[in-house]
């Protein structure tokens, strides 16, 4: 069974336990765990904190102690499942594969819709 960290905001209308429930069951039925950061004040504070200022390294700090203890508490992975985040996926500390579903999700709307990346450096002229 694969264990999945995932990193959500806590939803303000339905709730985090709710959100926590849906994941949950969802990677139950694919034969995985979901696994949560304990220090849900800490990522909730950094969601804030970059809505309001925009990322900072206490951010990515933060997502990274987060990672380290999801790790600790057994994650194969980290998925990243919230927008704010997904502007520092990137700059997580961690030797676990980092997943930004925002960039999942745009892999596979170009997929469907047939589009492939051009090759770098054919950008047009302007």
């Amino acid at each position: 069974m694969h264990r999945i960290a995932l990193r959500t905001a806590p939803a303000r209308v339905t709730g985090f336990d709710s959100i926590k429930r849906v994941n949950s069951r969802f990677l139950w039925y694919y034969g995985s765990k979901a696994i949560y950061p304990d220090d849900q004040p800490a990522m909730l504070a950094a969601i804030r904190r970059m809505k309001a200022v925009g990322p900072q390294e206490d951010d990515v700090a933060a997502l990274t102690n987060a990672a380290e203890n999801c790790r600790q508490n057994g994650a194969d992975c980290i998925l990243i499942g919230c927008t704010e985040f997904s502007l520092i996926a990137n700059e997580v500390e961690t030797d676990l594969p980092v997943i930004d579903t925002i960039n999942m999700l745009v892999a596979r709307i170009l997929a469907f819709s047939n589009l492939r990346p051009r090759e770098l450096g054919s950008e047009p002229a302007t």
